[in-house]
């Protein structure tokens, strides 16, 4: 549990960055509290994802699921950074700062690929892999696919409503 929640600590305090946001969930982002820079703040995410791993090792290295746990958040970790990159390169940039709102670039496929690597892997589907690996169930058996399917209109359920 603590290892999703690192995750997630550490995507929203880069995405805070990346977007250049003010506030989260209606308090300060992290990076704007005054003894915070934006460079701590990056380190601060980069700790956060460490002890992720620290953590797993430490605590499940000799359990039988242990590589395909770390195999979960490595993935998924990769499925959100390719869903920020859809987010971040939605707005195009010009000399260094964002360009004007270009509504012609906001798609329906661009914004479920968003939603579905940018918040579903992480915030639905991850707590269910990892349930499914420590219990023993191999990534092959179809439990996955059907925890995915599940998630994933979950995850897009969440997001159209957060946003």
């Amino acid at each position: 549990g603590w290892q999703v929640e690192w995750l997630q600590a550490f995507f929203l305090v880069a995405d805070d960055v990346m977007d250049g946001s003010i506030t989260r969930r209606g308090a300060p982002c992290w990076y704007k509290h005054p003894h915070v820079t934006q460079d701590n703040a990056i380190n601060d995410a980069l700790f956060l994802e460490i002890l992720i791993y620290k953590s797993l090792r430490r605590h499940f290295k000799s359990h039988p699921a242990y590589v395909q746990l770390l195999e979960l958040f490595i993935d998924t970790t990769f499925q959100t950074e390719v869903g920020q990159h859809i987010d971040t390169n939605g707005t195009p940039y010009a000399d260094g700062k964002r360009a004007p709102l270009d509504l012609s670039r906001f798609t329906l496929d661009r914004y479920q690929g968003c939603v579905r690597y940018k918040t579903c892997y992480y915030s639905f589907y991850l707590s269910c892999a990892l349930a499914l690996a420590y219990c023993g169930y191999p990534p092959e058996s179809d439990l996955y696919s059907k925890a995915d399917a599940v998630c994933m209109r979950l995850g897009e359920y969440f997001q159209i409503q957060d946003d």
